[in-house]
């Protein structure tokens, strides 16, 4: 019993031991792991640590707001680096901006990862770790910033010491201190400081981004944080409210203020454009539509492709890429752009069905006059300038009815598959105030030859304004456009039917040119030329018809802005009732062989500058000059 006893307190002795030895040895490798953060901090660590932040209002001291204001440093750190990469990953198909403006050879802003590396908050509390922190700060000073910060009437100013900041790249002294310009809160001055720190560390390695001022990049990332804060709501039915309106405007200003900066980031101007589009549609000015279609393109010229190229040329070469004219081969996009392959490839069906259904208007003369598509049995629906041109007769002396204009499905008109006489017209859009036409074609066989699908009823502005369109017709090289753009988005193939991409800029009836429209049109930014007047405005997320191409303008150095109509209830329904086989309402229009009483395809409207897309007469003779 003695000796069990014994053994017993024996065992307890050495477990006793043995626990403390392990717990000391615990205390070994925590020490030694200190020990040896600390040699890496002495020798390795490029960490940049957020120290103290006074932050002084008008009644002293706000001891609170000085603790959190380095966490609003670390966090606006945090989040810029997401949003900065969020943005870049919207370069891809799938992603809600308009990406076919980056055109091949144009490279993404990409900062250098440690430019987005994390940031530390200095070590406040007293303990071992600091006590080493304490040795190592007399031979070794950490990279810390620290600065003091002031609020008065309603505005916050900064003052930021960085004595260990990092020297640009391109030579240029470190600014170990620098003043954050005014904010209206602490957050944004805390987001300016948390940028300021980025832009340093990538342009001590990156001389492209050392060009690019600190202001303009920490510009951009303020206007990209309001961006994904205002850009759900833009969306919304309600749309934007009239303060955030404004903070899209003042944003929109403070990046154009750098468009004279001796370098600027390609993405700064794409930024200025997804941020006008914000604005309600109802609110957005001409100029800002100007502006979007200007920062767009401007966006495109950063190319690698056209850096060579002269400035105009440059711009021209940008428009024709950005917004081409794709041959069709049996309705598939040929040699599709790389800015529009990815997207058109997920709606090449859609695209084959509304080919298939989309002809060139040939004269009662022979002479190809514009675009028309088939949208019910029997029916086709096209421009009214274009019928006012091919029902001419081809000379005086022919007796009324002798030739009639057709509608001819394929490739070109020497490349005719199906062809269709056009008969009376079913209805004119003329009596609703729309340049519209319904005609009716003879010997029609909608099993073979299907009807496009087209939207009823007309979407409304909020739902379609942005979204991805295309016009599917028969450029032909045309004089009133500049020989250098029609060149490069024709490349000398005339006449082909093409598809037309490109985005709607607005649904509204502020019209061509600044003269209003009494019912709402499409303007694009898609590039027709002569020939496509007529053809079929199509969404490119559904396939069906939204509207007919009906005339454009070129804007100078803005490039072209396409309009197109769209279709009336009245016509809606016409076209609703023979798609149900039901009958159609009486003609409105007398039958074919009448002279026509609207002004030639080649002249514009008599209501708006704008130019007509139907060729001319002799599509190789000069067309008139467009109107400016």
């Amino acid at each position: 019993m003695f000796l069990q006893d014994r053994l017993a307190k024996m065992g307890a002795g050495i477990m006793m031991s043995l626990l403390l030895k392990l717990m000391y040895s615990v205390l070994l490798l925590g020490i030694a792991g200190m020990a040896a953060r600390e040699l890496w901090t002495v020798w390795l660590d490029t960490r940049v640590y957020i120290g103290a932040f006074d932050v002084v209002t008008d009644t002293g001291r706000d001891d609170p707001a000085s603790e959190a204001f380095p966490k609003r440093i670390v966090a606006a750190q945090a989040i810029l680096a997401q949003q900065m990469n969020g943005y870049l990953a919207r370069r891809s198909v799938q992603a809600p901006t308009d990406v076919t403006y980056a055109i091949a050879g144009l490279a993404p802003l990409q900062l250098p990862p440690e430019a987005l590396a994390g940031v530390d908050i200095t070590v406040q509390s007293i303990n071992l770790k600091q006590v080493l922190t304490a040795v190592r700060r007399g031979f070794l000073a950490p990279n810390e910033v620290q600065g003091h910060v002031t609020e008065r009437d309603g505005a916050v100013l900064a003052a930021v010491d960085w004595p260990r900041a990092p020297a640009p790249a391109d030579g240029n002294p470190a600014q170990t201190q620098f003043l954050v310009p005014g904010r209206s809160s602490v957050q944004e001055s805390a987001a300016y400081i948390a940028c300021a720190i980025a832009w340093a560390r990538a342009a001590s390695t990156d001389r492209t981004l050392a060009a690019v001022p600190r202001t303009q990049l920490c510009d951009f990332a303020a206007a990209l944080a309001d961006l994904y804060a205002l850009e759900d709501k833009a969306k919304s039915d309600t749309g934007l409210e009239a303060a955030q309106i404004a903070v899209v405007r003042r944003r929109a200003a403070s990046l154009h203020a750098h468009f004279g900066d001796r370098s600027v980031l390609p993405d700064l101007y794409r930024l200025r454009a997804d941020l006008l589009e914000l604005l309600p549609e109802t609110g957005r000015t001409p100029n800002e539509l100007i502006d979007v279609q200007e920062d767009r393109l401007r966006y495109a010229m950063q190319s690698a492709q056209l850096r060579d190229l002269p400035e105009e040329t440059k711009r021209l070469a940008a428009q024709a890429l950005a917004r081409p004219a794709i041959i069709l081969d049996n309705g598939v996009p040929k040699d599709a752009p790389e800015n529009w392959a990815g997207l058109l490839n997920r709606h090449t069906g859609e695209i084959v069905v509304a080919a298939a259904a989309t002809g060139i208007v040939v004269g009662a003369d022979g002479q190809p006059i514009g675009t028309a598509s088939i949208v019910a049995p029997g029916m086709i629906m096209t421009a009214s300038h274009v019928m006012n041109a091919a029902r001419r007769e081809p000379n005086a002396e022919s007796p009324p009815g002798a030739a009639r204009p057709r509608l001819c499905l394929g490739p070109s008109r020497a490349d005719c598959g199906s062809s269709f006489a056009i008969g009376e017209m079913i209805y004119d859009g003329a009596k609703d105030g729309f340049k519209i036409v319904l005609m009716q074609i003879d010997a029609h066989d909608p099993v073979l030859d299907p009807p496009l699908a087209v939207t009823d009823p007309s979407p409304e502005s909020n739902a379609i304004v942005g979204k991805y369109a295309y016009v599917i017709g028969y450029p032909f090289n045309d004089a009133r456009l500049p020989t250098e753009f029609v060149d490069r988005l024709l490349q000398d193939l005339s006449g082909r039917q093409r598809m037309m991409p490109g985005r709607i800029l607005a649904l509204s009836k502020a019209g061509v040119a600044g003269v209003p429209s009494a019912h709402a049109l499409y303007t694009t930014d898609i590039s027709t030329t002569g020939g496509v007047g007529g053809g079929p405005l199509l969404d490119l997320a559904t396939g069906k018809v939204i509207g007919v191409s009906y005339s454009g303008i070129w804007q100078g150095a803005r490039g072209k802005f396409a309009y197109a109509e769209t279709i009336p209830p009245a016509a809606l329904a016409l076209i609703g009732r023979r798609n149900r086989g039901e009958p159609d309402e009486a003609p409105t229009a007398p039958a074919t062989g009448t002279p026509p009483t609207a002004p030639a395809a080649t002249d514009p409207p008599p209501t708006a500058p704008a130019t007509p897309d139907a060729t001319p007469a002799d599509p190789s003779a000069p067309a008139a000059p467009a109107s400016r």
